[in-house]
């Protein structure tokens, strides 16, 4: 059960992370910690399995009933654990899909922003024509009132 000398001494670990944000409304909840009750019982039955092998007992019907013990608790540990690698896996596949879409959606609005930007090479050459027009007719004016003079306007 929970606490204990592992909560209250040895687990140094931060709490669980609450309700995370992915986007599009969508969030997801990352609670597990090494205090989790199922890590808990893998890593009591492992300890136990220590205690088989290398433990203080030497009394054959000790070692095995603590050989019992501690393989029923691996057994009862491995299920607890692969239904908690199956909810790790399934907010990792959702934190994965939205990571997915959050780039497709980048990638989108990247493509839209330089379609937004882009200068349209028609209307570009147009008004460029025309500016050069302007410019040639702005020359000649500028050229004619140059030669200008009273002597000029006077013949």
């Amino acid at each position: 059960g929970a606490g204990g000398g592992f909560e209250s001494a040895g687990y140094q670990g931060a709490a669980g992370r609450g309700p995370l944000p992915l986007g599009e409304g969508s969030s997801v909840t990352l609670d597990t910690t090494a205090a989790d009750d199922r890590l808990r019982a893998v890593l009591e039955s492992l300890a136990l399995g220590a205690l088989v092998a290398d433990g203080p007992l030497t009394a054959p019907h000790e070692l095995g009933a603590l050989a019992v013990h501690a393989g029923a608790k691996m057994v009862e540990g491995d299920g607890r654990a692969v239904a908690l690698a199956g909810e790790i896996g399934v907010a990792q596949a959702r934190i994965e899909e939205r990571q997915i879409a959050n780039a497709a959606e980048e990638a989108a609005l990247e493509t839209t922003r330089t379609e937004l930007l882009e200068a349209d090479p028609y209307s570009t050459a147009t008004e460029l024509d025309a500016v050069q027009r302007s410019l040639e007719t702005l020359y000649t004016i500028t050229a004619r009132l140059s030669r200008l003079s009273l002597t000029e306007y006077l013949r």
